[in-house]
């Protein structure tokens, strides 16, 4: 092919860039900020023993308000100002100020975090007018300064491409754009151009710091960093978290589970290992929630944190703790394919984090079975597996499908929302006998959440089909983790043979249970769950269960597109729908000899149900009753393929368009990790 020659830039919306990075971090912009900034200062330290310090400083001069961040005791940004593209296609291991002022320009790794240049465009976001400046003081005396703002059209560099601020070129331009004095110290400084108030609000409340906290406590307690926020004219040294040090023994109610103390085991995979692993249960500490669970450190740098899960919430927001790993493994984790570049979440699906995450909840789970009294039966564990098996499952399909619109997004195909009491549901078409529950909570709204004040109505239904007259218990429940609350009813019930038509027997009298949210019974917040379970009265086996859950003054999980439920089918199907889209329900087969093969392990039976939860929304979409126009609505599946007029290729095309869009979808998981 010949040389087509010299061209143009393509044309880039770079606020846009910084807009959708800047969503990509589930914390603030400043929790962000920080993340990155000290990263990038820990990456440029001198030699092993140098102790990196840090300055963010609030200042106004008048040329405007500023934040800058200053490191010192690290190489500077080094390297030359390239002249021209073609320069960068070579790039040294040293050229640190190529690769601040490029972006997806690695090091000599290159599947190495954190050299993508990523970082700047939070920089940038916390800009109100997107707009920054950089200046560096080398070994070699050189002083050198830069600037770049993101437009809707492109992000332009100063000085132009070829052109240099240094030395007293650059003291003048700093002065004169920023009203600021050069860099005394060698090192490299940031300049974020009139911060937003939001990240301003941060670092005056303590947010900003408890964040540096969060994130950097082992490199402040192991001596590799130190910290300094100014504003308003004072200085303050970020501290550790009251909690750290860590206890290094037990002690009264204090508890630790500590690598070569408690257990020697440090293979993660292969040749990889652990450094150090610290976990402390602090039954009298007011442990943070950004604190809690097992922080997963790489490079010093928290990325995440774990909890144990055989715990119930009143234990796990007590322990606290960390784990290193070392050199092989550290730089392993650093990779893309384990992390995204955010660096506050682990590709979960890979294989080097999912064996982390087993081997954390291994130890864990010694811990809480040895020092605090905890244990699971094998039911427990199953169960356990299964509830997040169920979560990760339903989040990802709501992640990597959201073009999915099922269940809650939808209204009714009138348009109009339903009025008047809800019934309970039907029984699901493969139970012959069980029990339905409904439950009605005080705002629509906002439910499943609830506040105190407020009040839950619940009623239920038992129903029979079968040709046997069925003598049984039903007991209703409201359980905060495995404690029992409150017990609405422990009622017998009657129902003779169903015969042809379902017998049914009211509970309560056909009337409504109400709970009570006050502080006095129900004095925790989080996730409470309300199960009705049926059993025989003369075997003592449980015949049927329900549960729907509710958040007290808490935000519930994101809604998912339909209700998952295990249940014990009588076909050889995996899974079988009920409802219809307005309410659609898919139930997963626990007999199922697939299911049973990998129901202990977490992350198989995650992928297993990701399957049928995909088929499962495709059947409902499949199903979708026309429109008001008439028309068959198969979004987001092609309809002229599902539906064209050509009825001798119809199933091929189905097919096709089916087999295309589950392919993509699961592309999109797996790529996303």
């Amino acid at each position: 092919m010949p040389d087509l020659g010299p061209g143009s830039e393509a044309i880039a919306n770079y606020i846009a860039i910084c807009d959708t990075i800047a969503d990509s971090y589930p914390a603030s912009i400043a929790h962000g900020l920080q993340k990155d900034a000290i990263q990038n200062s820990l990456d440029a330290r001198k030699g092993r023993k140098a102790v990196v310090r840090v300055e963010f400083d609030v200042v106004k001069t008048e040329r405007g308000e500023f934040l800058m961040f200053t490191d010192s005791n690290t190489t500077g940004l080094t390297g030359d100002v390239k002249s021209n593209t073609e320069d960068y296609e070579n790039l040294l291991k040293d050229d640190h100020w190529a690769r601040f002022e490029a972006f997806a320009f690695t090091k000599d790794d290159p599947d190495a975090l954190g050299a993508r240049g990523q970082g700047k465009f939070i920089f940038l976001r916390a800009s109100k007018r997107y707009r920054m400046f950089y200046d560096t003081l080398r070994d070699d005396g050189v002083y050198r300064l830069g600037a770049t703002r993101a437009t809707k059209t492109g992000r332009p560099i100063y000085p132009k491409r070829g052109d240099r601020w240094e030395d007293k070129t650059a003291e003048e331009k700093l002065a004169e754009h920023c009203g600021l004095k050069p860099l005394t110290t060698v090192g490299a400084r940031v300049i974020v151009c009139d911060p937003r108030p939001e990240v301003l609000d941060e670092i005056r409340g303590g947010e900003f710091a408890a964040a540096i906290q969060e994130t950097w406590f082992r490199a402040i307690e192991k001596k590799q960093l130190e910290v300094w926020i100014s504003t308003q004219g004072k200085s303050i040294a970020v501290e550790l978290p009251d909690t750290h040090p860590l206890p290094s023994k037990d002690f009264n109610n204090i508890k630790t589970w500590k690598y070569r103390h408690d257990f020697n085991e440090d293979v993660v995979q292969g040749d990889f290992k652990i450094k150090n692993f610290h976990a402390a249960y602090l039954p009298d500490a007011a442990i943070p929630e950004a604190m809690q669970g097992i922080a997963i450190l790489q490079n010093g740098m928290k990325i995440q944190a774990l909890g144990m899960d055989i715990a119930p919430p009143d234990i796990n927001e007590k322990i606290t703790g960390f784990v290193e790993f070392d050199k092989p493994l550290d730089q392993e984790l650093r990779k893309g394919n384990n992390q995204h570049p955010n660096h506050y979440q682990l590709k979960w699906r890979s294989r080097v984090p999912r064996d982390i995450k087993a081997f954390i909840q291994r130890q864990l789970q010694e811990f809480g079975r040895k020092k605090l009294n905890l244990g699971e039966t094998r039911q427990q564990q199953q169960q356990r597996t299964r509830d997040n098996a169920e979560r990760i499952a339903l989040e990802l399909l709501l992640k990597h499908a959201s073009d999915l619109d099922l269940g809650h997004k939808r209204k009714s195909l009138s348009g109009k929302q339903p009025n008047g009491p809800i019934p309970p549901p039907p029984p699901p078409p493969h139970k012959q006998l069980g029990v339905t529950m409904q439950v009605t909570f005080p705002d629509d709204a906002k439910k499943p959440r609830v506040d105190w004040g407020d009040n839950i109505r619940v009623s239920a239904e038992c129903f029979n089909k079968t040709a046997h007259i069925v003598t049984g218990k039903l007991a209703i429940r409201v359980l905060h983790a495995d404690t029992q609350v409150e017990e609405l009813t422990d009622e017998a019930i009657n129902l003779s043979a169903g015969d042809a038509n379902m017998s049914v027997a009211q509970i309560n009298g056909g009337a409504e249970f109400s709970i009570a949210l006050d502080k006095t019974r129900y004095a925790k917040p989080g996730e409470y769950r309300i199960r009705a379970v049926l059993t025989d009265s003369i075997s003592g086996e449980r015949v049927d269960f329900v549960t729907r859950k509710f958040w007290l003054e808490e935000e519930p999980p994101r809604r998912f597109p339909f209700d998952l439920q295990p249940a014990e089918l009588p076909t050889k199907h995996a899974w079988q729908p009920s409802g219809d889209i307005k309410n659609p329900t898919i139930y997963y087969n626990t007999l199922h000899p697939e299911f049973k093969q990998i129901q202990d392990d977490e992350q198989d039976q995650t992928d297993y149900l990701l399957n049928i939860c995909l088929d499962g929304a495709l059947h409902f979409i499949l199903t979708r009753p026309v429109d008001d126009s008439g028309k068959p609505d198969y979004h987001p599946l092609n309809t002229e393929s599902i539906a064209g007029a050509d009825r001798e290729l119809a199933p091929e095309k189905v097919y096709e368009e089916i087999s295309h869009y589950k392919a993509k979808v699961r592309w999109r998981i797996h790529e996303g990790g």
